[in-house]
């Protein structure tokens, strides 16, 4: 049996200024995220290490791995849903309080859903039939509303 198709929930206590959190991570949601590959390179490295060594602040994760910038991502992951705000402490590096990040213990489903290049299409196709009705339903009122027809302009 893999580690991705069994939930793991694992609790650690991390001390941070004096204060005990309690970290959830799931190693269902890593694997599965890992597995998937819809990250992108830069995305996964800083998913995976704030899944291993987390909570971060931003300027820890590029640290961690040497790439500089590398905390730009963790906004993105905020916005997947991989990654969260846990808190907030001094910088290291700035010495400035900043937030500190660390991954959830779930994958959104809907990042995992694979969409064929024929379902885009039609989708697309769908969306342009749509917007033609709407151009058409507003040109007809346009006219019919309008005195500037001997102008030409509608």
């Amino acid at each position: 049996m893999c580690a991705a198709s069994v939930c793991f929930i694992i609790a650690v206590k991390i001390t941070t200024f004096g204060e005990k959190m309690t970290r959830r991570t799931s190693i269902e949601a890593y694997e599965r995220v890992k597995e998937s590959g819809v990250l992108s390179r830069r995305r996964f490295q800083t998913y995976d290490i704030l899944f291993k060594h987390g909570p971060l602040t931003g300027s820890e994760v590029s640290a961690a791995c040497g790439i500089y910038g590398l905390w730009k991502r963790c906004s993105e992951l905020l916005a997947f849903g991989l990654v969260e705000v846990v808190g907030e402490k001094k910088c290291q590096f700035s010495g400035m309080t900043v937030s500190l990040w660390d991954v959830t213990d779930r994958a959104p489903v809907e990042m995992f859903k694979r969409v064929t290049s024929k379902q885009r299409i039609k989708a697309l196709e769908q969306e342009v039939t749509a917007l033609k009705l709407e151009l058409e339903k507003y040109r007809s009122g346009v006219h019919s509303n309008s005195q500037d027809d001997s102008k030409g302009i509608r």
